[in-house]
């Protein structure tokens, strides 16, 4: 066995262990919800050791002293700043039998054939290892860092990302990972420190750790937890020199060791020895616990009983300069009790140096034999003893790009940290009693943060640089003075520069703000950056650790509530944010994410793209924008396209269509609802009790129940225009190129109808004739009534009842009237070059003939918007009436109008909505496989909503199918709309399987 134990030592542990167990126990309690995989039944046992290895025992009988004492070693493939070349590592490997290679991260993934020579040649099977204690990254995604990590309160998500690692890593051939770091930092930790540690609790290191550690090892590669005993209560990085601890063995024990503790109970495979220096409990500033048997073998393998494989960090470091030659090192860290060392010197010559230490005593033979046994048998738990090859097909099949994004994704969401939220403003309730604008500062772009906050409802958009003047700031201090709530945010690009970058006109800039307005501060980088600043002024203070454009995305839908705020601190953050401290907010709108989350396969839903592209191609339509939500989560947003067949624009998310009879469950509908919510409207009451003209017509009898589900025999529409044309052209009469008072109703540009006409509209309604029949025939006819009935009553016009009950409290800023008055031209989407009516192409007025002799206006058509904001409202009558944490409607009023009005009379319309026909195969729209409970509507110009409360599924598709022509109908030929639906009802029967994601570790 190996010399130099310390009794006086052991007597010290003895004494402060019981103490130590009841911190473990009392650490437990703390997260007495968390439930960390169990990888074994006696889980203090590494895995590999679980069961005897007769292969790993013959093999050690084979080898000669030799061989033995090179197993115990693991070259750098990195020495003095370049990578050693294949015949260098292939000469170690097959003259000195050396026990693995450690890579850098970045360089491994692209050497699948080096690792693979390397392994085959081998006569003995070695670790191929890397060295990621500084990133999780992955070939496929950079994960957020370990500080971001130290902030998720749900270890689920480390799990998930240790055990991605792993697989991915052993299909590269990957056998041996340096993760987790188990540091626990302290106010002293220098940044790299801090941001490469899970944070200053250690009971948060241990979870988090222990976490990525069970990942790992349940994909079979060897988890190398470092650096023990704790690496984290000093200024100095051990890659520069010899780090002063300034722990005694109180704070040691309860603090730096509590995370190894943790792992060790729960099967560790192996530990990393740092070199570092821990005079208040050596009594000896220039000691390097790796190479102390006080440190190495009396706490690691003693106290904590730790049986997995130990192994002393890099020999080449620069902290061990002054402590002799690294073959003396080696012996050193051999007989500290470590088992394997990493980067020796010349490898030859420490071979034969550990060899003559074994032939003089010093190091019994009988002790290399345990080790290298150790060694074996982890190689045999590998499976590499059997089998050395890498398939170079395994690593392009491990994960696929799709499940990096969706962890990468996951783990963000998971970290943000709210730590300040005055008076509940997020998420934010009421966009329209706010007029905001979002400040980047960092960047000379606009963000993606704000990008995303201008989805949900309108933000105008700024940024400065950190290096602008302060004539800059300034100037911008003035231009949004008008605005009472600035988003400001903070993207640090360099950690290590003074303040982090940050200028003091950037700091001065953000108090003077803070002082006078509203302000979201959200910090996208160094959460210490938030010393900064005068935090008493600020609203709300959102910290996002990294500065990415999924980042930016994620923390804008948490201001609004398209996730929940969940995170907590891992470090403290001056005087008013203790570690752990963090605000939790609930979810209010709808989430962006990506298919997988939902479980849906991509390439299913790629036929979405083929279809529309296809159907551009063959001039179905120009351009058009397609949303699909589930669950509350948007999971595809596409625009496809141009908004005319020349070409020159494309289509945006952002753009607008005319959503035609859209109109009728956007706008007239809804207003129904809350008429009859509020006792102002009874829906069997005849329509002429509130239009007293319709007493002596034909509609006497009609009921407002009847014309919402279309169950009157009214006329489908009335060609109103015609009657005012001459030679086919706008008759003078009615019409002048320039608004005056008289002809003041705008119809297209450089067309204004006289004010009059709309009372001549209405009588001409108001006489249409109907064929007395209660059946179902769909019709426009009773739709301009209710309009009027609405705003007779409300004693307002439908176009600002809307916008105040609906659109401006849901933030849904695309959806307009007359979208001229509040967009540019270049964002509406042109519908018909109308070459019978108003002999123009039509850009920013309603198509529909009717609505644009009303000014844009009207009950059955007029509507602007674009798919996103439509999903929004659609998902409000999902969730039964409430959206964005207010409520619009009851529950019951949304089932009373979304389900069929006179089923028994062969009609299958809801009130105002449409729904499937029974035998829905011979529909053209919607899918085949909707529920019967599922409603919707079509639109004229191309357009359609569905929502199946069944599937919790929302479907827009937005198109301007009759652009250039009014005739074109290929879209109601071919199915289009319904082909699309179509996709995600077959994706939503063929998900992927969730065991393979395995995102569960309980």
């Amino acid at each position: 066995m190996l010399k130099n134990k310390n009794l006086q030592y052991i007597l010290f542990t003895a004494f402060w262990l019981p103490f130590g167990i009841i911190i473990l126990l009392y650490g437990g309690l703390l997260n007495a919800d968390s439930k960390p995989v169990l990888l074994n039944e006696d889980k203090t046992i590494p895995p590999f050791l679980l069961e005897t290895s007769h292969r790993a025992k013959s093999m050690l009988k084979n080898l000669s002293l030799e061989q033995k004492i090179g197993q115990m070693l693991i070259i750098n493939a990195i020495q003095n700043g370049k990578q050693l070349s294949i015949d260098e590592l292939t000469n170690l490997v097959s003259k000195n039998h050396v026990g693995g290679i450690i890579f850098h991260h970045d360089s491994v993934f692209r050497q699948t054939e080096l690792l693979n020579t390397c392994q085959l040649i081998a006569e003995v099977p070695i670790f191929i290892a890397v060295d990621s204690f500084w990133n999780f990254n992955s070939q496929l995604q950079k994960f957020p860092n370990a500080q971001a990590l130290g902030a998720i309160t749900n270890e689920a998500t480390i799990y998930e990302l240790g055990k991605f690692i792993g697989k991915e890593h052993r299909a590269a051939g990957i056998n041996m990972v340096f993760n987790p770091s188990l540091n626990v930092i302290s106010t002293i930790s220098n940044q790299q420190i801090k941001k490469n540690s899970f944070g200053e609790l250690a009971n948060n290191v241990a979870i988090k750790g222990f976490s990525l550690m069970a990942g790992l090892q349940s994909e079979k590669v060897i988890a190398v937890a470092g650096h023990f005993p704790g690496h984290g209560n000093t200024k100095a990085d051990s890659k520069n020199t010899l780090p002063i601890m300034a722990s005694d063995y109180n704070y040691l024990d309860s603090i730096d060791l509590y995370p190894f503790k943790h792992a060790i109970n729960n099967g560790l495979s192996a530990v990393l020895t740092g070199h570092l220096s821990f005079p208040l409990i050596t009594n000896h500033e220039n000691s390097v616990s790796s190479l102390l048997p006080e440190l190495v073998h009396n706490i690691l393998l003693d106290s904590l009983n730790f049986r997995g494989l130990v192994i002393a960090d890099n020999l080449d470091s620069k902290a061990l300069l002054t402590h002799g030659n690294r073959e003396e090192l080696a012996i050193k860290a051999l007989l500290a009790g470590n088992d394997m060392v990493v980067s020796p010197a010349n490898v030859a010559q420490t071979i034969n140096r550990i060899k003559i230490a074994v032939e003089k005593g010093e190091i019994l033979e009988t002790e290399i034999n345990t080790r290298v046994l150790k060694i074996l048998e982890a190689k045999d738990w590998l499976g590499i003893l059997k089998n050395k090859a890498i398939s170079s097909e395994k690593l392009s099949t491990a994960n696929s790009e799709e499940e990096a994004e969706l962890l990468n994704r996951r783990l963000i969401e998971n970290s943000l940290t709210l730590v300040k939220n005055e008076h509940n403003l997020l998420p934010i309730l009421r966009p329209d009693t706010l007029n905001s604008a979002a400040i980047a500062i960092g960047t000379n772009e606009i963000t993606e943060f704000q990008n995303f906050l201008n989805t949900y409802t309108k933000t105008e958009l700024f940024s400065l640089r950190f290096d602008d003047s302060k004539t800059i700031f300034n100037a911008m201090n003035s231009i949004v003075s008008k605005y009472n709530l600035l988003h400001i945010s903070i993207h640090i690009t360099n950690d290590a520069s003074a303040n982090f970058g940050i200028s003091t006109n950037a700091v001065r800039f953000i108090n003077m703000l803070a002082s006078k307005t509203k302000v979201t501060l959200t910090i996208f980088g160094n959460p210490e950056a938030l010393n900064l600043f005068e935090i008493n002024k600020i609203q709300v203070v959102l910290l996002a650790y990294t500065n990415t454009p999924v980042s930016n995305e994620l923390a804008a839908q948490l201001v609004f509530g398209g996730i929940p705020a969940r995170g907590r601190l891992p470090i403290t953050l001056g005087k008013h944010f203790p570690a752990g401290f963090g605000i939790d907010t609930e979810t209010t709108r709808l989430k962006f994410t990506v298919p997988l989350e939902l479980d849906l396969n991509s390439e299913i839903l790629s036929r979405i793209d083929t279809i529309i592209n296809e159907a551009i191609k063959n001039k179905v339509m120009p351009g058009a924008q397609i949303v699909f939500a589930k669950d509350g989560k948007i999971f595809y947003r596409k625009s496809f396209g141009h908004f005319t067949y020349d070409t020159l624009q494309q289509v945006s998310n952002s753009d607008i269509y005319d959503l035609a009879s859209l109109t009728k469950i956007l706008a007239t509908t809804p207003t129904i609802m809350r008429m009859y919510e509020q006792g102002q409207i009874d829906l069997d009451a005849k329509l002429s009790n509130y239009i007293t003209v319709l007493d002596t017509t034909d509609k006497n009898e009609i009921t407002i129940r009847q014309v919402l589900a279309h169950h009157t025999a009214m006329a489908a529409f009335i060609p109103f225009y015609i009657k005012t044309l001459k030679n086919k052209k706008p008759n003078p009469h009615y019409y002048q190129s320039d608004s005056s008072e008289l002809f003041s109703i705008k119809v297209a540009e450089n067309l204004y109808l006289h004010k009059a006409y709309s009372d001549t509209l209405f009588t001409r309604v108001y006489n249409s004739k109907s064929d007395g029949k209660k059946i179902f025939r769909y019709s426009d006819i009773g739709f301009y009534i209710l309009q009027k009935i609405i705003e007779e009553t409300n004693k307002k016009p439908i176009d600002l009842l809307v916008q105040s009950n609906f659109y401006g409290p849901l933030g849904l800023s695309s959806i307009r009237y007359n979208p001229l008055y509040s967009f540019e031209k270049e964002r509406i989407v042109p519908t018909e070059n109308d070459k019978t009516f108003r002999n123009q192409l039509i850009q920013g007025y309603v198509h529909d003939f009717g609505a644009a002799m009303l000014g844009g206006v009207a009950g059955h058509a007029g509507l602007f918007g674009n798919a996103t904001d439509v999903a929004a409202y659609m998902q409000l009558l999902l969730q039964h009436g409430e959206y964005g944490g207010l409520r619009y409607f009851n529950k019951e009023t949304v089932e009373l109008f979304t389900s069929c009005a006179y089923c028994n009379d062969k009609n299958r319309r809801g009130l105002g909505f449409d729904r499937p026909a029974k035998d829905n195969n011979s529909y053209r729209v919607p899918s085949a496989d909707v529920s019967q409970l599922s409603y919707g509507h079509t639109g004229f110009t191309g357009t359609m909503v569905w929502n199946d409360p069944a599937e919790k599924l929302v479907f827009v598709f937005l198109s301007n199918r009759i652009c250039p022509d009014i005739g074109n109908d290929k879209i109601i030929k071919l199915g289009i709309r319904a082909k699309v639906q179509q996709v995600v009802y077959d994706a939503l029967k063929n998900p992927i399987s969730k065991e393979k994601r395995s995102n569960n570790p309980s």
